[in-house]
């Protein structure tokens, strides 16, 4: 991911859109609701939105470690994390709705303070991964996007904006397709007129050598490789969806 601001920060407005989306959402979800599955095994919207609140403090803390030169963790641990979501998981609705759109206030105005030199520092996850800052952005906006899918209450991956989806598509293709075991597919996003590869390396070989080739929406392929559905929507060439590694 680039980490010029320019781009960085075109995409400030997006999230904010999506926020904005998610809170309308979650504005109509009594108790009751609250308390019912979401998509996530083990999971109510409680949850899910209790994760989206804590999403954003621990992406909080890092870049404001970033700003005043003190590495802060995401989550101090797996444990915390699962913590501090089952905290708020059941939360009366008003409390939700304050905890998600202050949490995201502060989100935004900390990525506001960065500048270059801050995007491009190296920050640690909890998970031992190692990303620039600048990956917090277009994350923060997938977290949101796909979390509000998870709500299970109106929201789908047909409602995604289509800039989102090409870029979800992209960033979903390179991340499914480099794990261990992923069967080389072809993608196939007719709305989109995108076709890519699970696995580059089979690109050139692609149709000619027989590999499957799953089409489609663009937003139904995104839906797919991150494990929501079972590719409603979806054809494939072989007759049968692979089967693609836990995403998420």
């Amino acid at each position: 991911m680039t980490t010029s601001p320019e781009t960085l920060e075109s995409v400030f407005p997006t999230i904010r859109a999506a926020t904005d989306r998610l809170l309308r959402t979650a504005r109509a979800l009594d108790p009751a609701a609250l308390a019912e599955p979401s998509l996530l095994p083990g999971w109510t919207r409680g949850h899910v939105l209790s994760h989206l609140a804590r999403n954003a403090d621990a992406y909080t803390g890092v870049l404001v470690g970033v700003l005043v030169g003190v590495p802060i963790p995401g989550y101090p641990s797996r444990a915390h994390r699962v913590a501090g979501i089952e905290a708020g998981a059941g939360n009366p609705p008003e409390e939700h709705l304050r905890d998600l759109a202050e949490s995201a206030a502060r989100l935004a105005d900390v990525m506001a303070a960065m500048d270059q030199d801050a995007w491009d520092a190296e920050v640690r996850w909890h998970n031992g991964m190692l990303t620039p800052a600048s990956w917090t952005v277009r994350s923060r906006l997938r977290e949101v996007e796909i979390h509000h899918v998870d709500l299970d209450a109106g929201y789908r991956t047909a409602d995604w904006p289509e800039p989102f989806v090409r870029w979800l598509l992209d960033d979903l293709a390179a991340d499914v397709g480099a794990r261990p075991g992923v069967p080389p597919v072809i993608l196939l996003a007719e709305d989109l007129g995108r076709e890519l590869s699970l696995r580059p390396a089979d690109a050139a070989s692609g149709r000619d050598a027989g590999l499957p080739v799953v089409s489609g929406p663009g937003h139904a392929l995104c839906g797919w490789l991150a494990g929501r559905g079972a590719g409603a929507g979806l054809t494939v060439s072989t007759g049968r969806l692979p089967e693609l590694p836990t995403w998420l």
